[in-house]
């Protein structure tokens, strides 16, 4: 991170979390400089998806992936108990019953493997949908003023 020449704002709040990993304000970009504690955080994070990716954890199919990814509404506003109930969330959204047909899947098998997904595996369902479709939402939204 060092030398990126990149400033985020966060809120009091994550600061706090990274204050209790101890993150704190400190220029000369020590292990516990609030940048490095973030790094440290996001890696982390990256290895819990690893970890957690149903494709491994379950043998679940790259086609079946795929359409939870590309279904699932924006799910970069899925909240804690939409996540834990992902498989209701899934089934409501537009189009599912003939993108699966399309894929030659029957869409009931889609709800039985999010269902049978642990809260962790869903949590990674989530942020592999915010990855494949939240590129192309935030350009074609407009920034704010």
């Amino acid at each position: 991170m060092a030398g990126s020449g990149v400033t985020l704002q966060i809120s009091a709040a994550h600061a706090k979390y990274l204050e209790r990993r101890g993150g704190r304000a400190h220029r000369g970009r020590g292990p516990f400089s609030r940048s490095a504690v973030l790094g440290r955080v996001l890696e982390s994070h990256r290895l819990y998806q690893e970890l957690t990716d149903p494709r491994k954890t379950r043998g679940m199919p790259e086609a079946v992936h795929a359409l939870i990814v590309r279904l699932l509404p924006e799910p970069w506003l899925l909240r804690a108990f939409e996540i834990k109930n992902l498989e209701g969330i899934l089934e409501a959204a537009p189009g599912l019953a003939e993108a699966a047909a399309a894929a030659g899947i029957d869409p009931g098998a889609v709800l039985a493997a999010v269902a049978g997904a642990t809260p962790a595996e869903k949590l990674t369902l989530v942020d592999h949908a915010i990855q494949h479709q939240a590129p192309a939402a935030a350009a074609a939204s407009p920034e704010a003023p």
